[in-house]
């Protein structure tokens, strides 16, 4: 998390995927996602804490990516969070391991 939304690489990434022909068609109906039934994990990071609690607020991230990657046709998108990297050695420390510890199940 930058400025709590995605880094510029990501977006500009994202701006490439999304293609006309390849991840999204043109229907009758209007646009539709190429890449229905498939799953997504993504790991967000932070130096605070944003998945709950009051800065939750803040996150753009997830809402922003389960809204792109949902025009791709994705709707089985699951997120995992390492916070607190900017907290200290302890506090940085802590959130990997809770995200490593949540990364088997979500992968399920």
């Amino acid at each position: 998390m930058y400025n709590f939304t995605v880094p510029t690489a990501l977006k500009t990434w994202i701006d490439y995927v999304y293609r006309y022909g390849h991840t999204v068609e043109s229907t009758p109906n209007g646009p539709r996602g190429t890449l229905a039934g498939r799953k997504l994990v993504g790991i967000i990071t932070s130096g605070g804490a944003y998945s709950a609690g009051p800065a939750a607020a803040r996150n753009h991230v997830e809402p922003y990516l389960r809204t792109v990657f949902g025009v791709f046709g994705l709707t089985d998108m699951r997120f995992v969070y390492a916070e607190g990297l900017s907290r200290g050695e302890a506090t940085a420390a802590a959130g990997i391991a809770k995200a490593r510890a949540a990364l088997p199940e979500l992968a399920a």
